[in-house]
């Protein structure tokens, strides 16, 4: 028996460190946000494993637009429950 990992995973952990590197341990959220969707957009542009590149991208370019709206961490979470929860009803 093998042991893998899920390709999405690695993106995100590899995107995750590339960040970090380029910015630093004490860059604000907003910066590493930046950072972070450039290094996943550049990493998986070209790779027929990642479905879903676009629209995930789009919700990073959101969430990145709300922080430099002023918003929290934890507002940004109460409106992507919110988005949640009317799709889930949306849908049923």
């Amino acid at each position: 028996m093998g042991w893998g990992c899920h390709p999405d995973t690695m993106a995100i952990a590899s995107a995750q460190y590339a960040a970090k590197q380029e910015v630093g341990e004490t860059a604000d959220s907003l910066t590493c946000a930046k950072a972070y969707r450039n290094h996943y957009e550049n990493q998986n542009k070209n790779n027929p494993g990642i479905s879903g590149l676009d629209s995930y991208l789009a919700e990073l370019d959101q969430n990145i637009t709300w922080k430099e709206e002023g918003k929290t961490d934890e507002e940004i979470q109460q409106i992507q429950a919110e988005l949640f929860h009317r799709t889930l009803m949306k849908n049923r």
